[in-house]
């Protein structure tokens, strides 16, 4: 039998001893801390982020990316020098910094890219605008045509029709019985 001193708690209705639940809960413990180390292990770093951004971004044009981009760089440069030197806490404020800055480039260029797109649909309906009056004005003159035309017709329909005159050569009558 089970002592008092053995057990520590409750499954169910019965007393579990200690050294039964030991490798439960160590087992459950190892599967937790996995799941948490896991999880932090699968977060990208400040600087992979900084510098897949940047990447991302090097095909670029836009001239307003230029300061984000070289200050991003910068402050990849300096948290790689930081930890060289064993500057852990500044290392990672450079790399939060670089970060930031990639982050504002990507921001800049998706905002460029949202303003090429407008420009694009501007033009758009500038053309579906101009279209739009040449219609117009197509509609506008068939629709004149068309009530000439109309008029035409009531006048021509309006006028008395002249009997016709048989054609051809008059008979003259004959005297005489035949």
């Amino acid at each position: 039998m089970v002592s008092r001193d053995e057990c520590c708690g409750f499954l169910g209705a019965r007393l579990v001893p200690l050294r039964m639940r030991t490798p439960a809960f160590s087992l459950f413990a190892a599967f937790f801390l996995s799941i948490t180390v896991a999880g932090v292990a699968a977060e990208p770093t400040d600087v992979l982020v900084a510098e897949r951004l940047l990447t991302a971004l090097s095909t670029e044009t836009s001239d307003a990316l230029i300061e984000p981009v070289r200050r991003a760089k910068a402050a990849v440069d300096r948290a790689a020098q930081l930890r060289a030197i064993g500057d852990g806490p500044r290392a990672t404020l450079a790399e939060a910094e670089a970060r930031a800055w990639a982050e504002y480039a990507n921001e800049i260029a998706k905002v460029s890219h949202r303003e090429a797109e407008a420009a694009e649909a501007r033009t758009k309906v500038q053309k579906l605008a101009e279209s739009e009056k040449r219609s117009r004005a197509d509609y506008e003159m068939l629709s004149r045509q068309v009530l000439r035309l109309r008029t035409e017709v009531a006048r021509v329909e309006s006028e008395p029709i002249a009997p016709l005159e048989k054609s051809g050569p008059k008979r003259a009558k004959r005297k005489g019985g035949h």
